[in-house]
């Protein structure tokens, strides 16, 4: 008896060891460097503009939280000079340091599977952003935005062993941008589904899209996970593209990878006293890629706004239904309009416990401080109209965002999707399954579509989910298979393998007892019997 105990406790320590052999994240290794920027105030400025000159400066910088920021703020011929660099080991730690420093997520192409292709779509003085919004938080400058005020000194990116130099945005690319383009047609439209959508048309002559345009937009195209239409009829070769997010910054994005230019695209919600204002800009800087001669346009449909339109920028036109720009040097569109409220994010977070622990899920909608103000209640009032029994609402402000957080716990994964689907309004599918052994293969498969949010409320920018694993959960895909974008997937899948030492620890003392007790009775009982 006690060898075959011993032999099934061998048996268990094999398997568990086998289950807990699994892949290893790895990062690009090769992706390491460090970024540099020096701006230049003019004494002027400093004087009108900055309260408190360069105490200020040096105030903020000093309190800016960056431990990995390094800083110089030194003067010359009477200008004061602020110079910032920092270090980056992955491709990763570079974007999140960046994205600090910009204030949101900076647009990057990144490829080297066919030679270095790497584009910023952000100019380089925006990493100063940081700066200016302290600056106006604190009530210390006047009127100006960044780009106004500091004016650039020197901008390098130190990558792949080399030093690369650039005033506007950094582009590493290994071949010139071709000026081959002949006509080009950018209309973009707000659809009533709240999904921006883009249209691209450009020509050119048959002859010149075989020999250079071909290779240069069909890569792009693929980086950009994008579809071309291509038409050649009479000489002339024409190339469409349609594409479509929920933000405005995605379709820059998309629209910067497949030209390779800089494409800058914002949107701003503001409230002007009377209603809230959409306002929306783009610089678009396409001179490069066309040729001589060639006819641009860039049309914003808005036929499904309510509204005065009022454009802001020079040369655009309002026809009816759009505003139309044509042959900017680069192309600078402002323009703003009534609209509704929109979440910057709506984000679901999970966390799962252990085998037989509960599972804790948090909702947080966010909107800018500035907009939550004036729709503060309504949205309060809206959330707690649909929350179910044992849910808890916390409400608070984190830097220029106000978060709505809604939280739940439950053991049930049915309880756990009925309140998603009533804070969301939406329908989706939520299964968990743990395998066999605790130590065995677990998965995580969940769906979220047909999302409405909350009525009277655009669909958010970015809405994302994620879950939070036990310690000691080994990840099948790495941590990346933890977070996803609904918008893009609309679901989730996850597979770990989870080691619970107090689980491990409690069987082996189970499989103790009953050994120990196995041998009491029997020894006890089977020495009585040789005895008779």
């Amino acid at each position: 008896m006690k060898k075959w105990i011993w032999i099934y406790m061998l048996a268990v320590s094999l398997i568990s060891y086998k289950n807990v052999s699994y892949a290893v994240e790895t990062e690009d290794a090769e992706f390491e460097g460090n970024r540099k920027l020096c701006v230049v105030i003019s004494q002027s400025d400093l004087e009108n503009y900055i309260s408190g000159g360069r105490y200020s400066l040096e105030m903020l910088f000093r309190t800016c939280g960056f431990d990995w920021l390094n800083y110089r703020i030194y003067t010359s011929d009477r200008d004061t000079y602020a110079e910032i660099s920092y270090e980056f080991d992955s491709f990763n730690d570079y974007v999140d340091k960046t994205e600090q420093l910009l204030g949101y997520e900076p647009l990057i192409v990144y490829f080297t599977e066919n030679g270095i292709v790497y584009e910023e779509s952000f100019p380089s003085v925006e990493l100063m952003n940081w700066l200016f919004q302290e600056l106006a938080e604190k009530e210390l400058v006047s009127e100006y935005s960044a780009e106004d005020l500091f004016v650039i000194e020197d901008s390098r990116l130190y990558l792949f062993g080399e030093d690369h130099v650039s005033f506007e945005n950094m582009d590493l690319r290994q071949e010139e941008l071709p000026s081959i383009v002949e006509q080009l047609s950018i209309r973009t439209r707000k659809a009533a589904d709240g999904k921006v959508e883009r249209s691209i048309n450009f020509s050119m002559a048959e002859e010149v899209w075989e020999t250079r345009g071909k290779q240069y937009f069909e890569k792009n195209e693929e980086y950009a996970g994008l579809l071309l239409a291509v038409n050649t009829q009479n000489g002339q070769t024409d190339i469409s593209c349609e594409m479509s997010a929920y933000s405005y910054r995605e379709i820059a994005n998309q629209t910067f990878v497949l030209l390779g230019v800089p494409d800058v695209l914002k949107q701003e919600q503001e409230w002007d006293g009377s209603g809230l204002q959409t306002h929306i800009r783009e610089i678009i800087d396409f001179q490069k890629l066309m040729s001589e001669d060639c006819v641009a346009e860039i049309v914003y449909e808005l036929s499904d706004r309510e509204g005065e339109i009022t454009v802001l920028s020079e040369a655009g036109e309002v026809e009816e239904d759009r505003i139309s720009y044509q042959n900017m040097e680069p192309a600078w569109i402002e323009y703003s309009y009534p609209d509704l409220p929109q979440f910057q994010e709506v984000s679901i977070h999970t966390r799962v416990g252990g085998l037989l622990g509960r599972k804790e899920r948090v909702i947080v909608f966010k909107i800018k401080k500035n907009l939550a103000e004036n729709f503060h209640e309504d949205i309060k009032s809206i959330l707690e109209e649909r929350m179910i029994r044992g849910t808890v609402l916390n409400i608070y402000d984190e830097g220029e965002e106000r978060n709505y957080e809604v939280c739940f716990s439950s053991y049930m994964d049915s309880q756990i999707l009925e309140f998603t689907e009533q804070i969301l309004g939406a329908v989706g599918t939520l299964q968990i399954e743990n395998n066999g052994y605790f130590f065995d293969e677990s998965t995580i498969q969940e769906s979220i579509r047909a999302a409405d949010f909350l009525n009277g409320y655009q669909k958010p920018e970015n809405f994302r989910i994620s879950y939070e694993l036990p310690a000691g959960s080994i990840i099948q895909g790495g941590k990346e298979s933890l977070e996803t974008d609904l918008y893009e997937n609309g679901r989730i899948d996850i597979r770990y393998r989870y080691f619970d030492w107090k689980i491990w620890a409690g069987a082996y003392g189970i499989i103790f007892v009953t050994f120990f007790y196995i041998k009491i009775v029997f020894g006890k009982y089977g020495k009585g019997n040789r005895k008779r």
